[in-house]
């Protein structure tokens, strides 16, 4: 059934996807070349599936980030001010706080990101315990 079935994708197509001898086959390299990008499509689809729906909910993506208020350094806010531009359609959410206050939100499920204050982590945001 599934011989019939690609047998019928490659008379769409109007080129072979298999190399068939005896009872083997393998990919040609345009089967190879149609098996990877079918796997980005089908992945462009599902995450296209999941978006449309958040959409249809009205969600918009939620960034939360926990902010020590005793920090007084610009890594902060330049590396937010970047991600927002970057990320226009992604709502965050700054909470300052102190190490008990911050730890609290993170246990009680409210929080999930943070943002590394070194200045050699610039930039960069992290999730969860990374």
């Amino acid at each position: 059934m599934r011989g019939l079935q690609v047998q019928a994708l490659e008379r769409e197509l109007g080129f072979d996807l298999l190399e068939r001898k005896n009872r083997k086959f393998t990919l040609t390299s345009a089967g190879e070349y149609f098996y990877r990008k079918s796997l980005v499509l089908i992945a462009d689809y599902e995450r296209l599936c999941r978006e449309a729906a958040r959409l249809s909910r009205d969600d918009k993506a939620t960034l939360k980030i926990g902010y020590l208020r005793c920090y007084s350094g610009q890594e902060f806010h330049l590396a937010l001010e970047e991600f927002s531009e970057k990320y226009s359609d992604v709502l965050v959410k700054v909470e300052y706080g102190n190490h008990e206050e911050l730890f609290e939100l993170v246990r009680d499920g409210k929080h999930f990101g943070r943002c590394h204050h070194s200045r050699k982590h610039y930039g960069r945001f992290s999730y969860g315990d990374a």
